[in-house]
């Protein structure tokens, strides 16, 4: 049965030019990839992934937490396929995966945490506006796949370049993946989330540097960052650690208060002329919350 095309694949083919397609999918480049994706699942046992991939998992066990890792070399990177029914992913040019098992408290959770770096390009470094338009293709597709964004519980509902001002001035929320700033304004928020939910998983994207290139025009090494986390271990972060074994009991009052600091904020903000997206709208509790 013939594989799924991978997310990337798709996005280069219906949306990117000849040259770009390239670049993202590395169709031009003289680096192999070790073309067997690994399959990371949220809820999967550290001891089913490891036992799956045993003889390629770095396995870490500090107190409290199971960590497996799994690195590849920069001339023969992987490929990742995040298993999420129809919003699965498969991620080429990937260089780390990362999986993070809970206490034992939460252990029943499984592997609740994957975080995924993956090289833009294959063939190494590209201009910055060539990794723009990679980087957005890749936040449209993740839309087209069902992925939808999400805004953080206490942050105002912005959208567009107003989503984009209020994270520059207070480095909360995530960003609108709908508003692409000025290249040289986008190099400067590395840091700056982009938010999704799907079917019980979160998913933040970011991007990164591979080098230290300081002129803003020159051509580097770009990573894409993906971070998935389960909906039991997302929102038990909205929570002290001393509250966090009780946290089916304590989360809607916590998401409350929240929600009451996010509708002083938009007061404020509608009060200078600032519209509020009153589309958008909140993932919902686990089932059974």
């Amino acid at each position: 049965m013939p594989r799924t095309p991978s997310l990337l694949h798709r996005i280069a083919r219906h949306i990117l030019p000849a040259s770009l397609a390239c670049v993202l999918l590395g169709a031009c480049a003289d680096k192999p990839q070790n073309t067997e994706p690994v399959s990371i699942k949220l809820g999967e046992s550290f001891e089913s992934f490891q036992a799956r991939y045993s003889n390629r998992v770095e396995a870490h066990q500090p107190m409290g937490a199971n960590f497996a890792k799994i690195h590849w070399p920069a001339k023969a990177m992987g490929v990742v396929r995040f298993e999420h029914g129809g919003h699965s992913l498969e991620i080429p040019h990937v260089q780390y995966v990362g999986g993070r098992e809970e206490s034992a408290a939460f252990k029943s959770d499984g592997l609740s945490r994957f975080t995924v770096s993956a090289a833009a390009s294959a063939k190494g470094r590209v201009s910055p506006s060539e990794a723009q338009q990679a980087f957005y293709a890749l936040l449209r597709g993740l839309q087209e796949a069902g992925w939808q964004r999400v805004n953080g519980f206490s942050v105002p509902r912005l959208k567009g370049k107003d989503s984009y001002d209020y994270m520059r001035q207070t480095l909360e929320g995530s960003l609108d993946a709908d508003y692409m700033p000025p290249v040289d304004e986008w190099l400067k928020f590395t840091e700056a989330p982009y938010g999704f939910y799907a079917d019980g998983v979160f998913l933040e994207v970011r991007f990164d540097f591979l080098d230290f290139e300081t002129k803003s025009d020159a051509f580097r090494a770009y990573v894409f960052i993906f971070n998935f986390e389960g909906s039991h271990t997302h929102f038990r972060s909205h929570l002290e650690d001393k509250d966090r074994p009780e946290w089916r009991s304590k989360i809607r009052e916590a998401i409350a208060g929240s929600l009451a600091d996010r509708q002083v904020e938009e007061a404020k903000l509608r009060a200078r002329g600032i519209a509020i997206d009153e589309s958008c709208q909140d993932p919902p509790f686990p089932e059974g919350i």
